[in-house]
C-alpha cells in the first residue's frame, strides 16, 4: 500500500469508477453511484489532502493499475458525531475510514485482509488510538472482514449524507493502543 499521488488522480477516479459500475448488480454493492457517490471531486480532494492508498497490480510499477484502494480522514464523517463510540477518543486521535474497495476481479483473494491490516498499521504509524467506519448493512463480506480483523461493532445507525440521503449502517472501530488489538495484525 501506498499513498496515492497528485498525478495520478485521474487514474484513481478511473479505478472507482469501474469498480462501481462492475459492482452494480452484486448483492453486496456498497450502494455507491456513478457521479454520486463518491464524485469525481470527492475522490480527488483525498488525493490532493494526501488521504488516498492504492495498492499497485504491480508493486515494482506504479502504473496506475490498482488492486485496492482506501481513504483516511482527520475528520469525522457526517452522523458519526452522534454515534455512542467504545473508545473515549478525541476526534483528534481518531482516524476515519472511507472507500476502501478491492478490483473485482481480485476479490476473495487475501487482499482485503492485507489493505485492512496495512491500514491499521499506516494509523498506528501516525499516532492515532482509534479506527472509525461504516458498513453498508447488506455489506456481508465487509462485516466479516472488519470483524475478523479485530474491528468491535458498535452498533446500527441511520445516517444522513446530502448525496445519498438517509442510510443504515453498521459502524465499527478498532482500538490501536497498546491494550487494545494489538493481536489482530
Amino acid at each position: 500500500m501506498r499513498r496515492a499521488q497528485i498525478h495520478e488522480t485521474d487514474a484513481v477516479i478511473a479505478f472507482y469508477r469501474k469498480l462501481i459500475t462492475e459492482n452494480a448488480h452484486s448483492p453486496y454493492h456498497p450502494d455507491w453511484r456513478l457521479d454520486i457517490y463518491p464524485t469525481n471531486e470527492q475522490i480527488a480532494a483525498y488525493v490532493l489532502r494526501g488521504e488516498m492508498y492504492v495498492l499497485d497490480a504491480d508493486e515494482s510499477d506504479a502504473s496506475g493499475e490498482y488492486l485496492a484502494a482506501f481513504a483516511l480522514s482527520d475528520e469525522p464523517a457526517d452522523g458519526y458525531d452522534s454515534v455512542p463510540w467504545i473508545l473515549p477518543v478525541a476526534w483528534s486521535d481518531a482516524i476515519v475510514v472511507h472507500l476502501l474497495c478491492v478490483d473485482c476481479a481480485y476479490q476473495r483473494r487475501g487482499i482485503g485482509r492485507h489493505i485492512v491490516a496495512s491500514l491499521i498499521n499506516i494509523c498506528r504509524g501516525m499516532g492515532k488510538q482509534a479506527i472509525r467506519l461504516d458498513v453498508m448493512t447488506k455489506n456481508l463480506p465487509a462485516q466479516k472482514l472488519y470483524t475478523s480483523a479485530g474491528f468491535v461493532y458498535v452498533g446500527r445507525f441511520e445516517i444522513t449524507y446530502e448525496d445519498t440521503g438517509t442510510m443504515e449502517f453498521f459502524m465499527y472501530e478498532y482500538d490501536l493502543s497498546e491494550k487494545g488489538n494489538a493481536h489482530h495484525v
